[in-house]
C-alpha cells in the first residue's frame, strides 16, 4: 500500500491552480493574452469586472449610484424631504437594475427601501397638512 505524501497534495493543488488560472504566465508574471500588467506580482491574482460596460443598465446603476449618493450629502446636510427624494430615485433605478438582472436579493432591498422612503415622504407630508390644519384652526 502506497502513503499518500503532502508534497503530491501541494504539487496537485498547484497544478489544478494553473488550470483554473491558465491564461497566467507563472514564469515572469506577464499574461499570456495581454490582458494583465506585466509587473503583476506572483502573489497577486488579476480581476476584471463580469458585467458588460456600456450598456443601459450600466448608465442606470451609475447614475442610481450618483443620485444615492447626493441623497446622503442632502441627509447629512439636513436638507429634508429633498434627501428623500433623491434616495426614492436612486432606489427606483437601482430596483430596474435588479429587474432588468433578475437578482432577488437587489430586488428585495431596494424594493423595501423605496417603500420605506416612501413612507417617510406620505408621513411628512401627512404632518405638514396636520400643521397647517391645526394653524387655521386656531
Amino acid at each position: 500500500m502506497m502513503m499518500k505524501n503532502d508534497d503530491d497534495d501541494v504539487s496537485a493543488g498547484i497544478a489544478q491552480m494553473r488550470e483554473k488560472y491558465s491564461w497566467y504566465n507563472d514564469d515572469d508574471g506577464v499574461s499570456v493574452d495581454n490582458k494583465i500588467p506585466p509587473k503583476l506580482k506572483k502573489h497577486e491574482i488579476h480581476s476584471k469586472t463580469v458585467t458588460p460596460l456600456y450598456t443601459f443598465d450600466w448608465y442606470v446603476k451609475w447614475i442610481s449610484s450618483i443620485v444615492l449618493i447626493a441623497g446622503m450629502l442632502c441627509t447629512a446636510n439636513n436638507l429634508y424631504p429633498i434627501n428623500l427624494y433623491f434616495h426614492m430615485g436612486g432606489l427606483a433605478g437601482w430596483l430596474a437594475v435588479a429587474m432588468i438582472w433578475n437578482d432577488r436579493a437587489l430586488i428585495i432591498i431596494n424594493a423595501i427601501g423605496l417603500a420605506i422612503f416612501a413612507n417617510g415622504l406620505l408621513q411628512y407630508y401627512i404632518s405638514a397638512e396636520s400643521l397647517a390644519i391645526a394653524q387655521t384652526l386656531s
